[in-house]
């Protein structure tokens, strides 16, 4: 009839398949829309192609394509390829998890990145084992994890103005190298050189006679003779006559600790 929409449609018969057959080795298969291509079939290689010229080979076994990128190809055993002139995306829309999956012969997902949407987080699994979590300005390590490099150093730069923040969870302590820099967080004390330190600061070194173990100066100008200042604790009946002193200690030869002076 006039003005009504013309279509043709091929199927086969309940229960059977429907084969499109282009005869001859290597023949291409070509889906056409209004005269031009929208689904190419490479006889040769069996790849698809969905968009495009089709005027070259598929990149892998399916190759979209919005608009060419260009005189660029994709990397060798690529199944999947999405080419764009600009930008491009794969979208996976679902409400309440999605991802990729990473296998082998002995494990489906092995590997996982994945996005929840009830916490929204972006959580890494190696090993079939969950190592992060990171939502929304916090990364979350969900084991005992090692920050390496396997050259250059390490750095962690915040922002010019912003503190560099290390909260530790429980009784545990800051270390660095086990004790060249050890801060006791239950005791609020700090041991360099020592994992045990027995007062506010401790201070343990092996120099030679010539090279103190502790060493305080005031570099402010030439004239500056202020350089430490020690203070006893609160009292509630200090007066002007109380006073404070120094305690100079040297270990006897039975290994303790003898007062040896004070000031």
């Amino acid at each position: 009839a006039v003005g009504a929409a013309e279509y043709a449609t091929i199927q086969s018969p309940t229960g059977n398949p429907l084969t499109i057959n282009a005869q001859g080795a290597n023949q291409d298969l070509h889906l056409q829309s209004n005269g031009s291509t929208e689904l190419f079939l490479d006889g040769a290689t069996s790849h698809i192609q969905i968009g495009g010229a089709h005027t070259d080979t598929p990149d892998s076994r399916l190759h979209v394509i919005g608009a060419t990128a260009g005189s660029v190809t994709a990397v060798t055993d690529t199944i999947i390829t999405a080419e764009n002139d600009d930008n491009a995306f794969i979208s996976l829309l679902a409400p309440t998890s999605s991802g990729i999956l990473f296998g082998d012969v002995a494990d489906a997902d092995i590997g996982r990145i994945t996005y929840t949407h009830s916490d929204n987080a972006l959580n890494l699994y190696v090993s079939a084992s969950q190592q992060f979590a990171y939502t929304d300005a916090t990364l979350q390590f969900k084991k005992a994890t090692s920050l390496t490099t396997s050259a250059g150093a390490l750095t962690l730069a915040p922002v010019s103005g912003a503190h560099l923040t290390v909260t530790l969870g429980g009784a545990g302590d800051f270390r660095v190298n086990t004790s060249q820099l050890y801060v006791d967080t239950s005791a609020s004390r700090v041991g360099v050189n020592t994992a045990t330190p027995s007062a506010g600061l401790e201070v343990v070194a092996a120099e030679s006679a010539t090279v103190p173990a502790l060493m305080v100066q005031n570099s402010f100008d030439a004239v500056s003779n202020q350089v430490a200042v020690f203070r006893g604790s609160n009292r509630g009946t200090a007066a002007d006559n109380d006073s404070s002193y120094i305690t100079y200690e040297m270990e006897d030869s039975a290994g303790n600790m003898v007062e040896v002076g004070r000031q």
